[in-house]
C-alpha cells in the first residue's frame, strides 16, 4: 500500500503485549506472570528510563528500569485495583 506521495506506508501493529520484566524474586509482591499494559523509554529528569505499566487482578505496577538490561534494578509504585 502506498499514500499519495509515493512513499510506502509503515504499518506497525503490536500482534502481542511483551513479557514483563523479569524482576525476581522482591519483598513488594510484584508476581512474574503480571500483564504488561505498556512499556517505554521516557526521558525523565535527563535521564532515560524504561517504563513500565503492568497489572495483576489486584494490584497496578508503576515501574523504571534505569538500566533494562539489568532489571532487578528498579524504581516501584503499585496501587491496588478497585
Amino acid at each position: 500500500m502506498e499514500h499519495m506521495s509515493g512513499l510506502p506506508s509503515l504499518n506497525i501493529v503490536a500482534k502481542k503485549r511483551p513479557p514483563p520484566m523479569q524482576v525476581g524474586w522482591n519483598e513488594s509482591g510484584i508476581e512474574k506472570d503480571r500483564q504488561v499494559l505498556y512499556r517505554n523509554f521516557h526521558d525523565i529528569s535527563g535521564k532515560i528510563y524504561l517504563v513500565e505499566i503492568s497489572r495483576t487482578a489486584k494490584k497496578v505496577f508503576f515501574l523504571l528500569f534505569p538500566n533494562f538490561e539489568k532489571p532487578k534494578t528498579f524504581i516501584l509504585e503499585s496501587m491496588t485495583e478497585k
